[in-house]
């Protein structure tokens, strides 16, 4: 329902708030998206770091382990095959952090989506109830016209009848017009 009714009742107002909290929602939304596939980048981009500085490392614990003469014994082999599984491993980890993350924001992504979907919703709702609400009371203004008769005033005004001035709150009033 839109037009006149729809602005004179106040919810095309109501509507178009609800409207913009939804794209609001989904903006915001795409940004956590957005952010959360950045995360995955500096993920990637962490873990090649540490792959750089930990084959700079095994290369420089080789040479110095050359210097020494330690470089064919077996104690040293199994240093070094440690030492490169704990670098594969925090490498891994680091992948795995940004997987964490990413996953973190689509969920907050979705919560967020969802909260803009449901301020729709009550926009809605409430538009229907202000169109519901304006609808009722312009019935009732007009229920004497539909029944066939006049609608009677609510309160009367001396000129309308002489009976006003005779109620029980009004004698002061009759008094100070000299009736």
């Amino acid at each position: 329902m839109s037009g006149a009714f729809d602005q004179l009742s106040g919810a095309t107002a109501i509507r178009v708030a609800g409207k913009s909290a939804k794209n609001i929602a989904d903006r915001k939304a795409e940004a956590v998206l957005q952010e959360g596939k950045a995360n995955i980048a500096r993920a990637g981009f962490a873990s090649l770091r540490h792959a750089k500085k930990s084959a700079a490392d095994m290369a420089r614990i080789e040479a110095h382990a050359g210097k020494v003469g330690a470089v064919g014994s077996p104690v040293f082999g199994d240093i070094v095959e440690k030492q490169k599984e704990e670098s594969e491993i925090e490498g891994l980890l680091f992948g795995f952090e940004g997987e964490v993350a990413n996953l973190k924001a689509i969920t907050q992504s979705i919560f967020i989506r969802a909260g803009g979907q449901l301020s729709r919703m009550q926009a809605k709702s409430s538009a229907r109830a202000a169109n519901l609400d304006f609808g009722i009371k312009i019935a009732s203004l007009g229920a004497g016209f539909i029944m066939g008769g006049t609608p009677t005033p609510k309160t009367q005004t001396p000129q309308q009848s002489s009976s006003f001035l005779s109620g029980t709150g009004n004698q002061s009033y009759g008094r100070s017009l000299g009736l």
